[in-house]
């Protein structure tokens, strides 16, 4: 687990980093809405908020 701390992953939800403190995944939470573009339904990403730990676990 020493290696991971401070490590900095690319992920399918985009960068994400390991706390060394805490081991807690540090990521950036987007913010999307649901709009129909051509006949379908997307999620469409307006905002984001980076460098976010989970909440829960404090």
């Amino acid at each position: 687990m020493a290696v991971l701390k401070g490590m900095k992953i690319n992920s399918p939800r985009g960068p994400i980093t390991l706390d060394a403190a805490t081991r807690d995944v540090v990521q950036t939470e987007y913010v999307r809405r649901v709009e129909k573009v051509g006949g379908e339904l997307l999620n469409i990403e307006f905002d984001q908020f980076p460098n976010q730990k989970d909440p829960g676990t404090k």
